[in-house]
């Protein structure tokens, strides 16, 4: 039986403007998750970059702003992407695992991210640029990098006042 390893990969932050909407994701960049069984197939998980959605403006409605994971942006509803700010990227991550490994990830369904000044937006995370499950390609002992979108699932500007949004999620590795 192959082993699993949850890693606890990012906690987000959102911070909404008057008219601009941008999530921002922090505190777990660059750190390292290694498996502390030196014969398990994947041994170390890093983040290289954290998903980035843009500026934005959720509207009268709301809707939803999607990061695949090339980094295109997409929006939905009523949501308006705007050309300013930071550059929109997805999660990138980085993998160390022995070659020909085959990896299930699997993610929470959403994550609910709560207002400092109230309200909440919905984080959903993946998909995953290989798809949820994958083999680790040939050189995956030095390293191989992944990308993981997302999408936010916005209310209206009353529904989600200005201010940070924090939430945190973790995912699961099994490979065998």
């Amino acid at each position: 039986m192959a082993p699993n390893f949850t890693f606890l990969l990012l906690r987000l932050a959102l911070g909404l403007g008057l008219v601009a909407s941008g999530l921002v994701v922090n505190a777990q960049h660059g750190k390292s998750f290694k498996d502390i069984d030196s014969h398990s197939p994947v041994t170390q998980v890093d983040v290289i970059t954290e998903i980035n959605f843009g500026t934005f403006y959720p509207g009268d409605i709301g809707g939803t702003i999607e990061i695949d994971p090339r980094g295109f942006r997409t929006a939905s509803g009523s949501a308006v992407l705007l050309p300013m700010g930071d550059i929109p990227n997805p999660i990138i991550m980085e993998i160390v695992a022995r070659p020909s490994t085959m990896i299930q990830v699997i993610l929470p369904r959403e994550i609910i991210l709560y207002g400092a000044q109230g309200g909440q937006i919905t984080f959903i995370p993946g998909p995953l640029e290989f798809g949820s499950v994958f083999v680790t390609p040939p050189n995956a002992d030095r390293g191989f990098t992944v990308n993981m979108g997302g999408t936010l699932e916005v209310g209206t500007v009353n529904e989600n006042p200005p201010g940070n949004y924090f939430g945190a999620f973790s995912f699961t590795i099994v490979s065998e």
